[in-house]
């Protein structure tokens, strides 16, 4: 359970990302996401008992997994407003 963490919470920073319009504000936002949320998640694993390098991992999971949806959602809005 421990390892969804990071990519539930990366579907979430891809959500919230693609909600917002000023590419420096999302950039912003998704950043300060992303670390909280791979801090949080190398806490909830345990992982940080034996090493904190392991946030790097749990950084590149949630980032990947935002950019990922970010995507989607970005061509789902697109697609949706190109059919109306």
């Amino acid at each position: 359970m421990e390892e969804l963490f990071p990519l539930v919470a990366g579907v979430v920073v891809g959500l919230i990302a693609s909600r917002i319009a000023s590419t420096r504000v999302r950039l912003i936002v998704a950043a300060v996401l992303t670390l909280a949320f791979a801090a949080t998640a190398t806490l909830i694993s345990g992982e940080a008992a034996e090493s904190w390098a392991f946030i790097f991992v749990d950084i590149g999971a949630v980032a990947i997994v935002a950019a990922i949806t970010w995507g989607i959602a970005t061509f789902v809005a697109r697609r949706v407003a190109q059919s109306r």
